[in-house]
């Protein structure tokens, strides 16, 4: 069985491709009491993410842990990774794809994911990447994706602006 542990909806593409190449069993935790992640006090989301974890490990025989957010996976220590006894598959943007194409990017992150980690760091100084924090942004998704709603474009813009 495969744990997948997200924050919101982004671990829904995680798990949309791993059931596309894996006949495996998966466990999908969302934790919407919690989310965003993006803005949150390290130390407080430290704890929250251990707690995810150990619910899972407690209620489910699990032969791999996925975290589906990009946020927990930056902030995720080795001290509890070595806690943890199976292999645990860390997920990040996608940055590599960026790198080849033209013109300007921009990377919509959270606040702790651009901070914390040392990969998205590594890409944002050595490929010039601008950066741009919505404190909305993913709460604005997670609700249209959660009434498997069309995101909006001018709604979208909005945002942005605001």
């Amino acid at each position: 069985m495969i744990g997948v542990i997200d924050s919101g909806s982004g671990g829904a593409n995680v798990i949309n491709e791993c059931l596309k190449h894996f006949n495996e069993d998966f466990v999908y935790l969302v934790d919407n009491k919690n989310c965003p992640y993006g803005n949150k006090n390290i130390k407080i989301l430290d704890q929250i993410i251990k707690d995810n974890i150990d619910f899972l490990l407690s209620n489910f025989n699990l032969d791999i842990l996925i975290i589906g957010c990009n946020t927990a996976s930056s902030l995720i220590n080795y001290k509890m990774l070595e806690q943890i006894n199976l292999p645990v598959i860390k997920t990040f943007p996608n940055l590599k794809s960026l790198i080849v194409q033209k013109g300007d990017k921009l990377l919509f992150a959270t606040k702790n994911t651009i901070k914390q980690s040392n990969w998205v760091k590594y890409y944002l100084f050595n490929y010039k990447f601008k950066t741009l924090w919505i404190k909305n942004l993913p709460k604005y998704i997670d609700e249209k994706l959660s009434k498997n709603c069309q995101i909006d474009e001018k709604n979208l813009q909005k945002t942005l602006k605001n």
